[in-house]
């Protein structure tokens, strides 16, 4: 019965950025991949790392399929007005604008963001190279594919770009 408070929400299918996966109620049905273990073991370290912006897993279907929670928010399309705007051009300035301007900040949010993108990378870093050195298969497999190196990288370009991300937050 749909009105009932006891009947199952219908299934909405919705096609992600990189995988389609279907919202039943509060929860999303991602559907199996190669990396569906790597990334229920992810998902679990970041809700035990205690960080609140990544959906919570579930369960896992027996399809190999996993159940996760669903977060409200707004995922960008390529229609988005924004991504129009992105410069082709590596100007940094212009494209960091954009990028700051896609996520939609409030003031009370952009408010040292800068200072947060870097930590947030290096924290990232400390994190992975625990789990790496703990043997957790998931993360072994991105130090195998050079995750580390990523993280430098990242970690570099933002310190650089510091004070862009800070302007831009603050526009």
């Amino acid at each position: 019965m749909q009105g009932s408070p006891d009947a199952t929400p219908e299934p909405e299918a919705i096609a992600g950025r990189v995988t389609e996966f279907v919202k039943v109620g509060d929860t999303v049905r991602r559907p199996a991949t190669e990396s569906s273990a790597s990334v229920q073991q992810l998902l679990t370290h970041l809700e035990h790392a205690g960080f609140a912006g990544a959906p919570r897993f579930i369960a896992a279907e027996s399809d190999g399929s996993i159940v996760l929670s669903w977060i409200e928010g707004w995922v960008p399309t390529d229609a988005d007005p924004w991504l129009g705007d992105w410069p082709s051009t590596p100007d940094w300035s212009a494209r960091i604008a954009a990028l700051v301007g896609g996520y939609r900040l409030s003031a009370g949010q952009a408010h040292g963001l800068a200072d947060m993108v870097v930590e947030v990378i290096a924290g990232c870093r400390r994190s992975v190279v625990r789990k790496i050195a703990a043997g957790i298969p998931a993360f072994v497999q991105m130090e195998r594919e050079g995750i580390l190196a990523t993280l430098d990288s990242q970690h570099r370009a933002a310190e650089q770009h510091r004070t862009l991300v800070a302007q831009a937050a603050a526009a």
